[in-house]
Formats: C-alpha cells, structure tokens, sequence
C-alpha cells in the first residue's frame, strides 16, 4: 500500500537513554583504574526504572533495553566483569562516558519527517509506524484493473482442449501483471467475438480504474474491440495502442482502455 499522508515523530525514539548490552551500569569515574570491586544495589530489566540515584562505587545490572539510571553515564558489557558475590561485582575493564548507551532520538528525532507522503508501505515502514504508536494510517486505495480476454478460440484452462480452440493463457499473465502493479485484478473472463458480449463485458470492465483486452484490436472482421464502427468509441472510451504496422500483423496485442473522465486514484 501507499501512505497517503507525510508522517513525523512527536517524540524522540527511542525515548529515553538506555542501555546498548547487558552488564552494569556504573559511573565511569570510579572504575578507571580497573579491576575494581564496585557494591551491587539494584537489579533493572528492560521496561522497568529506578528511581535510585546511583552513588560513587555502586553499580546496578542491567539489561538491553534498560532505561539508564540516574547518576549513571556508562555501561559496562557482562563480558567484561566479574561477579564475586551477590553483593559485588569486579570490573574488569575501564570505559568512558557514554560506553554503551543509546541517547534518547538516537534512532529518530522529535519533528523529524519519517515518511513522506506516498512512500510505498512494507515491512521496514510498518515496523517504523508501529514504534511511533501509529495503529492506523491513511493509505491510497488500490486501483482495481479489469482484464478481459476476447477470441471464440479460447477456452479456459481448466476445460478439454477442442479441435481449433486454445486455452486462455494471456488472462493469467494479465493477473500477476496486475498484481505486481500493487493493484486489484478483477476478471471478466473470455468475450466471444459478439458485439453484445464483447459490449457488455467493456461496460462491467469501465466501473474498474483501468480495464486490459486481450485480442480483438486487429482488422479482421471478428476483430471488434477496434473495428468500425468502434465499441470503445461507442460507450466513451478511448483506447491507447499501437496502430503501426505492427499492431496489423500480430493478433496477440493488448488494449489498454481508461474513461474519458478523470478517475481519482485513492
């Protein structure tokens, strides 16, 4: 789907400072001259916070994720640590400030644009809507493309193969072209080479955005689509083709109609 509308962050993502790994938070000061024994107050995991302001010589475990907690400025990795006992831990390793945290906006800044308008939708973008808490958003409609093949030699695919009759093959190429397109195929099946049915098939076909024939657009007497007098020009419609030599000599050609009237797209 295509966004219909340009998207901005009212507030920074992530949040709030938190933590890059799991380990300790701790404040770098105390540890640059390391191994150091440093007091084990608290425990945090991701989605909880401390209300504690940590002191000098405290450090506090920590989880990915983990709002940083007051008074600390660094993070050090598990790897890089200790455990002594339940009431202390030896660090290993001296960091500086800032080792192992994510700032607040980090990823995106509050008031920054995210996603302009018509940016095709996918996961990336889903992904990026939902961490701005965005249950729902304005898309553009998909445009419905109708498809019909024409010619009293076709049969469809599932049916016996007479003598002089070919199986419909060009609607289903038709469908995953459609589909590629991002819009919805809607088929109209097979028109015989009848006026009345090519006619009213062309009329259901024009409540679509787009409508696609299959045959029909040669000069022969069974090629109606085009023929004079013309179908198309008889109900409105114009058609985009190509009327070189070309178009003359090979039956297979498709026919792109659209109503004289503009059709919003949404």
């Amino acid at each position: 789907r295509v966004g219909e509308n340009a998207i901005s962050v009212s507030k920074n993502i992530p949040p709030f400072d938190n933590s890059a790994m799991d380990g300790f938070a701790v404040r770098a000061e105390d540890i640059t001259n390391p191994p150091i024994l440093l007091t084990l107050v608290a425990e945090l995991s991701a989605g909880q916070i401390s209300s504690r302001h940590l002191q000098p010589t405290e450090a506090l475990r920590i989880t990915t994720g983990t709002p940083i907690p007051p008074g600390a400025d660094a993070v050090v990795q598990i790897e890089w640590t200790k455990v002594v006992d339940k009431n202390r831990v030896r660090i290993e390793r001296a960091i500086s400030a800032g080792h192992n945290i994510r700032r607040a906006g980090e990823d995106v800044q509050k008031d920054q644009l995210v996603l302009e308008k018509g940016r095709e939708l996918h996961a990336a973008e889903l992904g990026v809507l939902a961490s701005l808490g965005c249950k729902s958003v304005a898309v553009y409609r998909m445009p419905s493309v109708a498809y019909l093949a024409t010619g009293n030699e076709l049969v469809e695919v599932d049916k016996p193969l007479e003598k002089g009759k070919i199986r419909n093959s060009n609607s289903y190429a038709l469908y995953a072209l459609i589909r590629e397109t991002n819009a919805h195929p809607v088929d109209l099946g097979i028109a015989a080479d009848s006026r009345p049915e090519l006619q009213s098939k062309i009329i259901r076909g024009l409540e679509s955005d787009a409508l696609l024939t299959s045959g029909g657009v040669s000069v022969g007497g069974y090629d109606l689509v085009l023929s004079k007098p013309r179908i198309t020009k008889d109900l409105g419609v114009m058609g985009e083709a190509d009327w070189g030599e070309q178009l003359h000599r090979e039956r297979r050609s498709e026919l792109y109609l659209r109503q004289l009237s503009t059709v919003r797209r949404r």
